[in-house]
């Protein structure tokens, strides 16, 4: 058996080719390492921006993990506020992308994961589902019951004219609200759309009582209650692919509904987050881990407004990496400001460690 042990290198080290980190990598996961499965503290790992940027993996982050999954074992956690398919999809892809053989599909939370979480304290209304990836493995996988914006394009096609269903026809709808007459309770944005007529769809819905095809409840004037609940799954307005500039996402075309909404009333709209920074997400992870002081655990993320602000609401340690989102430029407010800031995840490993006396 071999000790585990972390070898401190200067920061103009960092940088490697990914074949000098598969060599080193092997090298470590092919000795019999000793797993010490530490059970009083614990990791929640972001993974676009820490491990992974696009389709490429950032250096050093193979090896971090490795050692992160030695030490914890189940305490460590993964949680991505990517919401494109069901975790084992997401699993599959950072195993195509990493090698690694250790990411467990449930270990792994997307950011529409907390929708089993509603559905267990009561939620069980037809609901609204929009994403271009699997809307309805998804709904399924968390026992939604729910139509896509397609679908509803599909039985009312002059709802949206321009924007016409070719490939799909009604008996493939697997809740047909048109025969049923049930009324959608909420809206659940899953992952990105590039249908811009979906917002169409949302708005149409959340300005009524849940009647897709009824009569608009929200006007100009009207102080009632929101009828429709909305739902997004990830409130980011922008993650960090392999393109210099951040790219858009699902927070994004949130804000844009939120714009036609304010068209048509003078109430703003009400909307709750399940991905990260809602409590719901961490709600979701804590769980998973078990009875720990939040003190004993670390977030790792690149995001100051996601992953760093819902880790220091949820009252843990922060650690927010340079390989990200992350710029020197970005203005912290004190809700942003993390425990400490370190260039990747790698060093992000080498700073618990020294918290957590682990042996180096």
């Amino acid at each position: 058996m071999v000790s585990l042990k972390l070898q401190r290198r200067p920061a103009d080290k960092i940088a490697k080719t990914f074949e000098q980190q598969e060599e080193e990598i092997d090298s470590l996961l092919q000795q019999d390492i000793t797993i010490i499965n530490r059970t009083d503290f614990g990791v929640i790992l972001d993974l676009d921006g820490v491990l992974v940027k696009g389709n490429e993996r950032i250096a050093r982050s193979n090896e971090a993990y490795s050692l992160l999954h030695s030490v914890l074992g189940n305490n460590l956690i993964m949680m991505t506020n990517s919401g494109r398919g069901v975790p084992e999809y997401k699993a599959n892809t950072i195993k195509r992308i990493t090698g690694l053989n250790t990411i467990a599909p449930e270990r792994l939370f997307l950011c529409h994961s907390p929708i089993r979480l509603l559905i267990e304290q009561g939620f069980n209304g037809v609901a609204c589902i929009t994403g271009e990836c699997c809307p309805y493995e998804i709904a399924e996988h968390h026992g939604l019951r729910a139509i896509s914006t397609e679908d509803i394009k599909l039985l009312y096609p002059d709802l949206c004219p321009l924007d016409p269903v070719v490939d799909r026809t009604v008996d493939d709808i697997p809740y047909n609200i048109k025969e049923t007459g049930e009324k959608i309770e909420a809206v659940f944005m899953v992952n990105d759309t590039s249908k811009f007529f979906d917002i169409q769809i949302i708005v149409d819905i959340l300005l009524t009582d849940g009647d897709v095809y009824g009569a608009r409840v929200h006007k100009h004037g009207y102080s009632g209650p929101q009828k429709v609940k909305l739902y997004v799954a990830n409130p980011d307005l922008h993650y960090k692919g392999t393109h210099s500039e951040n790219r858009m996402t699902v927070g994004s075309f949130m804000r844009c509904v939120e714009a036609i909404w304010n068209q048509y009333t003078d109430k703003p709209l009400e909307w709750e987050g399940l991905g990260k920074p809602c409590s719901l997400a961490y709600e979701n992870c804590s769980s998973a881990i078990g009875n720990i002081d939040p003190k004993r655990l670390y977030m790792v993320g690149d995001n100051p407004e996601s992953d760093i602000r819902g880790g220091n609401a949820a009252g843990m340690n922060t650690i927010l990496v340079r390989t990200g989102c992350y710029t020197e430029d970005m203005e912290l407010d004190e809700g942003s400001t993390p425990t400490i800031i370190v260039d990747d995840l790698y060093a992000a490993v080498e700073y618990i460690f020294e918290q957590e006396c682990v042996k180096q």
